[in-house]
Formats: structure tokens, sequence, C-alpha cells
């Protein structure tokens, strides 16, 4: 932000001198970051898993985005570079951006709101009016989150979060368990110091992908920690980087699905629980379970567990005007453990900069779901559904069905069969939906839709291999068009990828369907 608006301010003092001149495709890149930076700020509040300041207090406070001063200085001094149209749009930004809450509805979906998968950032954000979701993967094409005597320990390593205010996060990280992010798997009890580290963690796999189809969307990645800052010299606890899992989420209308499969602990010697945490967020009260007798107490920091019997309906819990989050038994390693009340804030000990804030909260009231998968080595899985959508979030758990979870592929489907995605960690199976059979010759992700006569295919190459410049679709669906061959009861497709700069990012097509 500072960088461009000061450029502006330069470009701008050069009014009327010699080297002026209309500025339009600098202003297409202003418009491009303030449009994907606005997927980053929910109701005022900034998700914490962004950068340095995550645990400051100071975001708890609602307030504009930024970019609104970014719009107001294109508006007032490079009006004449602006169409109508871009005109209209940074109005209407600067309008809403003063009620701190940006919609943009008149905008088409995946530009303000909708779903938006970053490719060269490893990020999807579910974003509207009834619930925010954000998704931070890692992979080894990018950096971690920096860290300035703080903790962003497991900031890209699947942390997932869920809003309907904007500061469920905000407002009660000071009481975080800090082994214990949301979306997450890792060692519990781990000794965590404050760091500063320029580059953070990622993962040592090039694997990540994602797809955005309409209100559906589909991402994965590989995780195996390792510090990227050569010059952090500080010394980690080796539990830190115990945990490898292959792990993916899927969006089908109002119903996220998480999965995870090959979850291993290296450090089993260590005797420390692997935890997957669903959610650590605020608690607001009117907590209900899938087992009425076991509710935890309030504020007594009692943890209970729910049976997880397999084959058997879902486990679930429910926070009312916030999520259900639905935990699926037959995909699932371990048992489930709810823990609601208050905390002690150490919100000086989180982020040094606290220290100089007066009047901070002392307590939170924190609600924290997970699955203990045990302290062994072997091989664990896990499922879970949460419910976007508004009302009393008791949507079905089975709207979304998993079609298979392993560590070669993930995949699931709409509730009706026409909506299918799969996250292909080697690109050498077979994705086999109620629509038919599927596959892709390359690591990487796709999604297909049936719909009016029509197979509409997205896929997406997860390693930006420089030397795939084209995917190889297959399916037993009959289709045809342009390329479009057959071989034995398989019907064949080739897929032009994009190239540089845009190398990695999903691209589609359509084919006739009979």
């Amino acid at each position: 932000y500072d960088g461009i608006y000061s450029s502006l301010r330069i470009l701008n003092s050069l009014d009327k001198s010699p080297w002026d001149k209309k500025l339009q495709n600098g202003i297409d890149c202003v418009i491009s970051y303030i449009r994907g930076s606005s997927w980053f700020i929910y109701k005022g509040y900034v998700p914490p898993c962004l950068s340095r300041h995550n645990f400051s207090y100071m975001s708890n406070e609602s307030r504009q985005p930024r970019t609104a001063g970014l719009a107001e200085m294109i508006l007032n001094n490079f009006d004449k570079s602006l169409d109508k149209k871009q005109r209209e749009e940074l109005q209407r930004f600067v309008k809403e951006a003063e009620s701190k809450s940006i919609k943009m509805k008149t905008s088409a979906p995946g530009i303000y709101h909708g779903n938006r998968y970053f490719w060269n950032n490893d990020t999807l954000v579910r974003k509207n009016e009834e619930a925010y979701a954000i998704i931070r993967m890692a992979s080894s094409k990018v950096n971690g989150i920096e860290s300035f005597k703080s903790f962003n320990y497991f900031t890209c390593d699947g942390q997932t979060m869920f809003c309907r205010d904007g500061n469920e996060y905000t407002s009660i990280i000071g009481s975080w368990e800090l082994d214990s992010v949301p979306g997450v798997t890792a060692l519990r009890g781990l000794k965590l110091k404050a760091m500063t580290n320029w580059r953070g963690f990622n993962s040592k796999f090039a694997y990540s992908a994602g797809i955005v189809d309409g209100n559906d969307a589909a991402c994965g990645f590989i995780t195996d920690k390792v510090n990227r800052c050569n010059e952090c010299t500080m010394k980690f606890p080796p539990e830190l980087f115990a945990v490898t899992a292959h792990k993916s989420w899927f969006i089908f209308g109002d119903t996220l699905l998480a999965l995870g499969a090959g979850l291993v602990n290296r450090q089993s010697q260590s005797g420390m629980d692997m935890v997957t945490t669903i959610d650590q967020t605020l608690w607001k009260g009117s907590l209900s379970t899938s087992q009425d007798s076991r509710k935890p107490e309030p504020d007594s920091g009692e943890s209970i567990s729910l049976t997880l019997a397999k084959g058997d309906k879902p486990a679930w819990i429910k926070q009312k005007k916030g999520f259900r989050y639905n935990i699926l038994p037959e995909y699932t390693d371990g048992k489930v453990e709810v823990r609601a009340g208050k905390r002690k804030a150490e919100w000086n000990k989180v982020y040094p900069n606290n220290k100089n804030i007066k009047n901070k909260t002392r307590e939170c009231n924190v609600l924290q779901v997970s699955i203990n998968h045990g302290k062994d080595s072997s091989p664990k899985s896990y499922a879970y559904t949460v419910n976007l959508g508004s009302g009393d979030n008791t949507a079905n758990a089975r709207k979304v069905r998993v079609i298979t979870n392993t560590t070669e592929l993930q995949a699931a489907e709409s509730a009706d069969g026409l909506r299918a995605a799969g996250i292909f960690f080697s690109g050498k199976n077979i994705m086999k939906a109620s629509s038919g059979q599927y596959s892709i010759n390359a690591p990487g992700a796709l999604f297909v839709r049936k719909e009016n006569g029509k197979l509409h295919v997205s896929v997406c190459d997860a390693l930006m291999n420089t030397k795939l410049d084209r995917m190889t679709f297959k399916t037993t669906c009959r289709i045809s068009g342009k390329g479009v061959s057959k071989s034995g009861d398989w019907y064949i497709a080739t897929i032009d990828l994009p190239k540089e700069p845009y190398r990695g990012k999903y691209t589609s097509a359509t084919f006739d369907c009979k």
C-alpha cells in the first residue's frame, strides 16, 4: 500500500509537466490491487493470518480498508485516466468503505465477493454478507508470513478461519493456544517462543492447487513444514516439524468440506498428541452438541469428548450466531474435543507493541473444537464440514459427499452428483464420481460440472511446471468438441494451460456432453 500511494503522489506531481501522460496501464494495476486486497478484510476486520501484525490488539478495531485512500487519490488526481466504469467502481468503493463493509453487489462474483483463489499466494477466500472463510496453504513456491517478536508459526499450514461478524479471531487471539491454529494439524504442547523470522515457514513440497467454479471451489496442498529464513538462527523444537499431511477443501454451495489424509507424527517418541484444530474462535454462548448430555461447563476450562462411531451419524457442535461443525466418523481417526469458557489474555506476550496499549481486555471467551489423533505414528485422517450459510446452521452434513480421501487423491461431489472436484497429488488416479469417471495426467486440481447438455471442466497445474503447457483430461462421459478423441471407454481432450506470467492459474473448457 505505502509504495503504491507514494508512487501515485510522485506521478501526480508530474501533472502538466513534459512527463505528464495518461496512466491507463498503471491505473488498471492499482484497481486490480484494490480489488484483490478487499478479500482480506471482512466487515472492517483483517483476519489474523496475513502479516507480522496478526497478534496486534489494535486489530480488534473495525476500520475502513486502507485502500479507500488509494481510490480517493485516483478519483481526485487521475480522473482523466479513468473510463466511466472505473470511475463508478471507485466511487462506489469509497462510499462503501465509509461503512467499513465492502459488498460491491453490482460487481460480478469473483471481483469483490463470492469465491476467489489467489493462485500465486496459495490462498482461497469465500466472502459474502452471510459469512467469510479463508484458507491459507503453503508450498515451496511462496514464502511464509514474517514474524517480528511474535508467533506466526502455523499461519500457512492450512489455517482455516470462519467469520460472521469479522472479529471472531482478532478479539480473542490474545488467549489463543498458539499451537492450536484453526485448520492446522500439529503436536499439542509445543513450547513456542516469540521469534523474528522475515520469511516465515512454508512446505518443502511445491504442490498447491485451487479452482473456483462460480459458487463452488476446491483447493489442496501437502504440508511438511520448513523454515524459509536462513538468517533466522533461532533453534526450533523438532516437534514443530513433526507433522506431514495431505489436505484439501471443497466448497459446494454453502457447505465447506475439509479433508486430511496421511497425517503422520514423526516425533511420536515425544509423547505429544497430534491434533487437528477445527476452530479456536470467539465463544458467543448457546452451545449445543450431537450428544446433549455432553456439553462443556462454561468457564470451567473442562474439555469434553464426543464419541465417533464409524458409519454412524456425524458428531456435531453448533454455536448460536456462529457455525455448526460436523465431523464425519467414517473418515476420521481420533476423538472430538470441545472446550468453551474464559481464558486469561496475554496480549503483551503475543505481540510486543501491545505493551503500549492501555485498558486491554484481561480475559477472552474462547470456543475450541479439535480432533485428537493420539500419540502414535500411524497415518491418520479426518473429514469435517462447516455450514457457511445463514439460518440456524442445521444444514445437513451430507450435502457434500466424499468420493475418496487418500494421499494420492482427495475428491468430493455435490449431493446432486452434478458437480465434482478432485485434488490429484500424483496425476495417476481416477476420480470416480456419480456423473462419471475423470482423470488428469499431472499433479493438479480438477473441477467438473454437468449442466444443460454440457460438461464444464476446469484444471490447474499444481507445480507451476514450466515444461507443462497442456493438461490431458480423460472421462467416461460421452463428450464431443474440438480436439476430443476416444480410446476404449475413455474420451480424451487436451486443455491448454496458462503460461507466464499466469502459469499455475486454473483454466476452463466446455464440451458437449450426451
